[in-house]
């Protein structure tokens, strides 16, 4: 087996070769030195791209298990959606879809065609996922492009001052029900300060467990609270923060088509979708392989 990694953009990115999943996959030995060659891969381009290479669920499941290094999968399935049909034999993966069944009951968890903003997988999470795993199963074409941005230089790009204001300072990730959708980013809050004060805590600036970098932690709507400030300073940091990161140019996209695997850094990226008027549906498969650890907070350096 010989890996070939294609740098898709300088600030993160590549496209995997040299890999024949349905072989590897179920060998044992030949598995463990794939998953650790594409970890210390994820930890260099931050993204991982294969092409063509539709996997059967128990395949994902394993390929994605190795990849999270073992640790557990986080169920983030929408609660209020308990008769959605996903994946019967392999509960981890959760389906994102826009078709239905026959009886017409939503696929997996209902998507939908509106874009969506920069944000992370399960931020809400007292442990959010460190990998996500994707798979194309139906998609429309063209493929609306996901967009990832590398958090690391998100962090490095920061005014001196601006980083020393931040460390140690912790946003509340409140479970509200908001939508990375642009349409719930740019309205109002509408909830009163005291329900948006409740959620975990995560600091605005984290150390990678892997890389022991440092990496920038936005949430993903601009009336998140932070811990210990009034809602006016949280405000305008969260201005600040959203500003800079709609003026950088350290992301890379890519139109997932059925049949690719995308994985990607959960910590060290943010995503984002396009939107798309197509009325073709859109199917993806969907495992998120939890941190090791909650965020570490920046003082941790020391």
């Amino acid at each position: 087996m010989t890996l070939s990694f294609e740098s898709t953009s300088p600030s993160l990115g590549a496209k995997v070769s040299g890999v024949a999943f349905d072989q590897v996959l179920d060998d044992a030995a030949a598995s463990s030195e794939l998953f650790d060659a594409l970890r210390q891969a994820l930890d260099r381009h931050l993204v991982l791209v294969f092409n063509q290479c539709d996997l059967s669920a128990q395949h994902i499941f394993r390929l994605a298990a190795g990849i999270g290094g073992g640790t557990p999968f986080v169920n983030i399935k929408l609660p209020d959606n308990p008769g959605a049909i996903h994946v019967p034999d392999r509960p981890e993966i959760k389906v994102i879809s826009t078709e239905f069944t026959p009886s017409g009951l939503p696929l997996g968890d209902a998507g939908n065609t509106l874009a969506q903003v920069w944000h992370n997988d399960g931020a809400a999470e007292d442990v959010p996922p460190g990998v996500i795993t994707f798979s194309g199963k139906r998609t429309p074409t063209p493929a609306p492009e996901t967009s990832w941005m590398n958090m690391y230089e998100a962090y490095a790009r920061l005014p001196d001052k601006l980083r020393n204001e931040l460390a140690g300072l912790k946003a509340i990730y409140w479970k509200g029900g908001r939508s990375p959708y642009f349409e719930d980013f740019e309205t109002p809050q509408t909830q009163p300060e005291a329900v948006r004060r409740s959620g975990v805590r995560h600091p605005l600036v984290c150390l990678h467990p892997s890389t022991h970098r440092p990496y920038l932690m936005v949430p993903m709507h601009r009336d998140t609270l932070i811990e210990g400030l009034s809602g006016q300073e949280s405000r305008r940091i969260m201005d600040i923060l959203w500003d800079h990161m709609f003026a950088l140019e350290c992301s890379w996209s890519y139109g997932i088509s059925a049949g690719d695997v995308v994985i990607w850094d959960n910590m060290a990226t943010m995503h984002s979708r396009q939107g798309w008027t197509s009325e073709e549906a859109r199917t993806m498969w969907h495992l998120a392989s939890r941190a090791r650890r909650a965020p570490l907070p920046i003082t941790e350096l020391a």
